[in-house]
């Protein structure tokens, strides 16, 4: 399966300490992307699913919940690296874990 093929890749890259997205780390007007760790799971035991974690900050409250970004059609989850670095800067110590999901 293809998709199976790319998570290997995207893991092997991840795990070799080079970037597994094709985002993170640019600057787009000015604007620096913050690197996610990328993941996979299988949903239905069918589905393979992508997914970037951003960790929270250390005062993070830990029993707050995380936060979910679930992007549109025809986008991925390096669309929302802007966005993280972003809340990350506001949140400071207090963001909380961010995950963004490929459907």
């Amino acid at each position: 399966e293809y998709f199976r093929l790319l998570a290997l890749r995207s893991l092997a890259l991840q795990d070799a300490g080079r970037d597994p997205t094709a985002a993170a780390g640019r600057t787009v007007g000015g604007d620096v992307r913050e690197a996610g760790r990328v993941g996979y799971w299988r949903w239905g035991g069918q589905h393979l699913v992508r997914h970037l974690k951003w960790e929270g900050g250390a005062g993070r409250d830990p029993t707050a919940p995380a936060l979910v970004l679930v992007h549109g059609f025809a986008a991925s989850v390096e669309q929302w690296g802007r966005t993280v670095a972003a809340l990350r800067r506001e949140a400071g110590d207090a963001c909380p874990d961010i995950y963004a999901l490929d459907l």
